[in-house]
């Protein structure tokens, strides 16, 4: 679990490790399942069942990397009057907003 977690929170190749792990993952509960008769698969897939529940219903689960955005719902992202809006903006050389933009000189004070 240690080395797991290790690879699984490396900047590099964070795709490759994560599909390695799911692989071992699935290769480890097979072999486990097929051990177990019948009344045994049942009970652990039942439990199995409790843990993926339990995994999708934690908030605060989600994660991103460092200057990405990460969300367990919607994200609504919105410029008005004329501004920039981004969840995550990253910007080299500037940014020039040119008006008229449609909300100038309405109710502005």
């Amino acid at each position: 679990m240690d080395q797991m977690e290790v690879d699984l929170t490396a900047e590099e190749d964070a795709a490759d490790q994560r599909r390695r792990w799911e692989a071992v993952w699935q290769t480890r509960l097979e072999m486990l399942l097929e051990a177990l008769d019948a009344r045994g698969r049942a009970a652990a897939a039942a439990q199995l069942a409790e843990v993926v529940a339990a995994a999708r219903s934690v908030g605060g689960a989600v994660q991103a990397s460092p200057g990405g955005v990460a969300a367990g719902g919607d994200v609504r992202v919105a410029a008005e009057n004329g501004s920039v809006a981004g969840a995550v903006v990253q910007v080299e050389g500037g940014v020039h907003l040119a008006g008229p933009f449609p909300s100038e000189g309405r109710g502005q004070g």
